[in-house]
């Protein structure tokens, strides 16, 4: 189901499950961060999606690289 919704982009996910999920598998499931970093990846894709598929323009993001646009949503960094 969740292969089937990133594949037709049309699946959402919050910023909120996204930490949810890393807090769980790297301090529940002993699942090293860079690991579970490679499988976020997947999901901060998602955002720039929901982002673009939502008219937005901006994505605030620490971890995706700033100044870069996707889909037409402009990466920047809060903090920088």
């Amino acid at each position: 189901m969740i292969a089937a919704l990133a594949q037709s982009g049309t699946g959402v996910i919050s910023t909120q499950v996204l930490q949810e999920f890393y807090v769980t598998v790297t301090r529940t499931l002993g699942v090293a961060p860079l690991a579970a970093k490679r499988v976020l990846s997947f999901w901060d894709a998602l955002i720039v999606a929901a982002a673009a598929s939502s008219g937005c323009v901006i994505v605030y993001s620490e971890n995706l690289n700033p100044g870069r646009t996707i889909q037409g949503v402009r990466i920047e960094n809060p903090l920088g």
